[in-house]
C-alpha cells in the first residue's frame, strides 16, 4: 500500500518543520505495512522555508522529496504541481499549517486493507487557534460512514473538499479529469476531486478523527463576496458538463449546507454584496442564476429560524 502526502507551503517554515515532524513520528508509529512519501512544494518563499526543510531531509526517517520553486505557482497551481510529481496508489494533501489526528493514519491503513476499493477517506476538522483552543468543528451524530458511489454522495458530502487538509484520495484519473478544461480550474480542486471519487467508487467520511485546521494564521489569498462559492461551482461544470439540472441540484446544496459563505446574518445587509456577486461572476451557473432570487430569501428565513431555535434551545 502506498501514499504520498502532498505538503503545498508558502512562508510558514515554523509551521512546516512542526508538520512534517509530526506527520514522521506518526508514520513511524501508526504506517505499519504503508510504504509511505512526504513531498513538499516551496511556493518560492520568502522566508527561512529552503533552509529548515533541508536540515529536516536529514533529520526525518521518512522519505521527505523537496521542490523548491523559482517562482510563485499560486495555491492552487502548486496543488497541481504536487499531484503531478505524485505516484503513489493514494495521495494526501495536507495544509502546512494544519495537524493530523493520533489514530488517523492507523485507520486509513485498517479500511484501505478491508476495503482496497475506497476512492476517498474524509477526517472531521476542528479549529486550532494560536492560544492553543481547540474547537471541535461539524459535530455529526456518527463516527464513521460509508457513502457509495453515485450522485447522492456528491450531493451530500463532495463540499466537505473545502477543508483540503487530511482527505486521502484514490489518485487513477482524478487529476486527467481535473485538468480537462482548463478555464474552471479554481482555489478548491479538492471538491473537484472528492466528487470525482464519490462518482467512481465508495467514500468513507470520519469525523470523529479530526483534522487540527489553524486560523489565526496570515492567509496568502481571500474570500469573494459569495465566500468564493463562484470557486467551488466550477468543479460541478467540469463533473456534469452536460447535465445543467443535477449541476444545479449541487450547487444548491451547497448553499444550503454552508450558509457562512454567503455572509448571511440578522441584517440582510450583508447577504447583498454575495447575491450580486453570484449573479455576475464568471463561472456561476446561468441556472444558479436563474433561481438565486427566490433561493436567496429563503435561505434568509431558514437561517434566521435555525438561529431562533438555537437559542431557545431546540436545535443544536
Amino acid at each position: 500500500m502506498t501514499l504520498d502526502i502532498l505538503i503545498p507551503t508558502f512562508n510558514r517554515c515554523s509551521d512546516l518543520a512542526k508538520n512534517v515532524r509530526l506527520l514522521n513520528t506518526l508514520i513511524e508509529e501508526e504506517g505499519s505495512g504503508l510504504s509511505c512519501r512526504i513531498l513538499v512544494s516551496n511556493n518560492c518563499s520568502e522566508d527561512d522555508t529552503a533552509s529548515t526543510l533541508e536540515l529536516l531531509q536529514s533529520e526525518v526517517q521518512t522519505e521527505l522529496i523537496v521542490f523548491n520553486q523559482t517562482e510563485n505557482l499560486g495555491g492552487e497551481g502548486n496543488v497541481i504541481f504536487l499531484l503531478h510529481q505524485a505516484t503513489a496508489e493514494r495521495v494526501m494533501i495536507v495544509g502546512d499549517d494544519d495537524f493530523l489526528p493520533r489514530g488517523y493514519l492507523r485507520e486509513v491503513i485498517r479500511l484501505l486493507e478491508r476495503s482496497p476499493e475506497l476512492r476517498a477517506i474524509i477526517p472531521g476538522i476542528a479549529s486550532l487557534y494560536c492560544d492553543g483552543n481547540v474547537v471541535p468543528e461539524r459535530n455529526e451524530r456518527f463516527d464513521s460512514r460509508l457513502y457509495p458511489a453515485g450522485h447522492s454522495s456528491v450531493r451530500a458530502i463532495s463540499y466537505l473538499g473545502h477543508q483540503i487538509s487530511g482527505i486521502v484520495f484514490m489518485r487513477q484519473g482524478m487529476l486527467d479529469a481535473y485538468l480537462t478544461e482548463p478555464s474552471l480550474r479554481n482555489l478548491y480542486p479538492t471538491v473537484f476531486f472528492l466528487g470525482y471519487s464519490c462518482e467512481n467508487g465508495q467514500v468513507v467520511y470520519l469525523p470523529k478523527l479530526k483534522v487540527l485546521i489553524s486560523q489565526d494564521n496570515q492567509k496568502y489569498w481571500n474570500y469573494d463576496a459569495s465566500g468564493l462559492l463562484s470557486e467551488i461551482f466550477r468543479n460541478y461544470q467540469l463533473l456534469y458538463p452536460r447535465r445543467p439540472f443535477l449541476r444545479l441540484s449541487m450547487c444548491l446544496s451547497v448553499m444550503i449546507k454552508q450558509p457562512t459563505r454567503l455572509s448571511f446574518r440578522m441584517s440582510p445587509l450583508y447577504a447583498v454584496p454575495a447575491f450580486f456577486h453570484l449573479l455576475f461572476a464568471p463561472g456561476v451557473d446561468p441556472l444558479v442564476r436563474l433561481v438565486l432570487p427566490v433561493l436567496f430569501p429563503v435561505l434568509y428565513v431558514r437561517r434566521i429560524f435555525r438561529f431562533l431555535l438555537r437559542r431557545i434551545g431546540w436545535l443544536r
